[in-house]
């Protein structure tokens, strides 16, 4: 009977490490994303993905505005920490992070953070001008598409 109290400290010892990791890790993703200084990069790269699109869509550049203030509202780092530090936490281990944070500490790391707005913004621009210079085959084929899918439909009973 003694030993059911000594089972479950044990059995309580041996979950105990997995929560105290999980806890260093979220500890050190708190942190590297705080030298990210991601508050200052989601800000900017909200109004950059907006310029974005207001340039591939002028008919939106009236509600500039009304989106800037949804995209602040529901895309700002302190509505996003809490999921972005569970994110980082279950993708890398603590010492990981820890490498990481380490690295973006650096003068070459910091100069990763200042360029990682306008990388991103760059490379989506990238991709939006490949897709545009294809435009016509995939309106090809999404009429080809349109057309299989209604002569397969079954004609109308009278």
């Amino acid at each position: 009977m003694k030993l059911a109290p000594i089972a479950l400290l044990l059995a309580s010892l041996a979950f105990a490490g997995p929560v105290f990791a999980d806890d260093a890790g979220k500890e050190e993703a708190a942190k590297l994303l705080d030298v990210l200084d991601m508050q200052a990069t989601m800000d900017q790269a909200v109004v950059m993905s907006l310029d974005s699109q207001l340039k591939a869509n002028p008919q939106l550049v009236p509600y500039k505005e009304v989106m800037l203030g949804f995209l602040r509202k529901h895309m700002s780092y302190e509505s996003l920490k809490p999921e972005l530090v569970e994110l980082y936490a279950s993708e890398f281990t603590a010492a990981e992070l820890k490498t990481a944070r380490a690295f973006y500490s650096s003068d070459t790391g910091k100069k990763f953070i200042a360029s990682m707005p306008r990388m991103m913004t760059l490379g989506a621009e990238i991709g939006s001008k490949q897709v545009e210079k294809h435009l016509p085959e995939l309106q090809a084929l999404m009429e080809s598409e349109a057309a299989r899918i209604q002569q397969s439909q079954p004609a109308p009973t009278p």
